[in-house]
């Protein structure tokens, strides 16, 4: 009796794909580069652009998980911005937002040697590194994206880089934050453009059900983009 053998006709599984977002360091990008016309960013789909459109073979996106802060000093700003982080969730129930806070310091101006009060959002660094060391040990992903030019994050990618070799690491630089030296130590990173933010705008409004809408505010600090 001849022996048969099995063939294997099974295909090697795309590599998971997460995505960690410095949503200061991204904001700030935005509105350094003169894009405050586009705050109203569609936070999954530019990660899925990025993802499906430049990062080489075919990835599978398992999550976005956000980190920010709510500036509770500013009212109208802190206002605005849950209504962006509840619009994004709206439009993707994937995306995981981690809120820290806004720390108000004295620090010494280095000029006139005077006092003076500056505020600091505290936490959102330290809740990403956690969380993508505990989801590289937990096994929950293939290929971190980390959306950041915060030279902060450098000890992080090192320590993916060297003790997850079956991981890899990507840096995704918001606009204006090209310069920054994490690019230094990241084995892989990309710009993101400003041609990335204006493609990846949320509709205005967001519906949320058949009598809910998100409207997108309305604030000198958050003009219309133009009409083409």
């Amino acid at each position: 009796m001849q022996e048969t053998t099995a063939t294997d006709n099974s295909q090697p599984k795309p590599p998971r794909a997460a995505f960690y977002v410095d949503g200061y360091n991204l904001y700030c990008g935005i509105c350094d580069a003169g894009l405050q016309a586009y705050k109203w960013l569609d936070l999954g789909w530019l990660c899925k652009r990025l993802l499906f459109e430049q990062s080489g073979p075919k990835q599978v996106l398992q999550y976005i998980k956000y980190f920010t802060a709510w500036p509770e000093h500013k009212p109208d700003k802190e206002h605005r911005h849950k209504t962006y982080v509840s619009a994004i969730r709206v439009r993707h129930p994937f995306i995981t937002p981690f809120i820290g806070c806004v720390a108000k310091g004295h620090e010494i101006c280095d000029d006139c040697n005077s006092e003076y009060i500056r505020r600091r959002e505290k936490g959102s660094d330290v809740a990403l590194a956690v969380e993508i060391i505990d989801d590289a040990h937990r096994d929950r992903f293939d290929v971190a994206h980390i959306i950041s030019g915060d030279s902060d994050f450098v000890p992080i990618v090192k320590k993916l880089q060297s003790d997850f070799g079956d991981k890899t690491v990507k840096i995704w630089l918001p606009p204006a934050r090209g310069v920054s030296v994490i690019k230094m130590y990241a084995k892989s990173y990309a710009d993101i453009s400003a041609k990335d933010i204006k493609r990846c705008q949320m509709p205005d409004p967001v519906v949320v059900s058949p009598t809910a809408r998100i409207c997108r505010p309305v604030h000198r600090r958050w003009p219309k983009p133009p009409v083409i």
